[in-house]
């Protein structure tokens, strides 16, 4: 939210500093007779719609960057917890208690994704169901002998 301040405070100074100029130049008692004192107003209301541009889309591209973020973190912290949850549900078997677990572990994520109650078995199962398959292609490994018990090829 410090960004934010940040940037706001700095588009409100390019503002005030293009406007200062448009100020000192309403006062001046000799007008400028130059090519440049003619298009002088015109190219100062291009700097502001230029500035103001510049403000806006890079304020766009903060939200949308940190929108990113926040979306990876839910991301990570919930199949962190759905892992975990169906640890819960291959060592005891009981999936209310795996959901239970993964409704309070994964609370945001679960909101922020619009997850349903009735998701949540489901998401769990299927990863249960993945490292119950990972497991017996592990220990089928093992059996054969391709895997060592300490994980490097035999």
């Amino acid at each position: 939210m410090k960004l934010f301040a940040y940037l706001g405070a700095l588009a409100l100074a390019c503002v005030v500093i293009v406007m200062l100029a448009v100020s000192a130049e309403a006062q001046t008692t000799m007008p400028d007779q130059t090519l440049f004192g003619l298009f002088r107003p015109l190219l100062t209301e291009i700097a502001i719609v230029a500035v103001l541009g510049l403000a806006g889309w890079l304020g766009r591209f903060i939200v949308a960057k940190l929108k990113l973020d926040i979306e990876a973190r839910h991301r990570d912290a919930f199949q962190v917890a759905v892992t975990n949850a169906a640890g819960i549900l291959l060592a005891t078997g009981d999936m209310r208690r795996a959901v239970a677990y993964l409704a309070g572990a994964a609370a945001d994520a679960v909101k922020a994704f619009r997850l349903s109650d009735a998701a949540l078995p489901e998401k769990i199962e299927a990863k249960a169901g993945a490292m119950q398959a990972a497991g017996a292609a592990l220990a089928n490994a093992v059996k054969i002998g391709a895997v060592t018990a300490g994980g490097t090829r035999g």
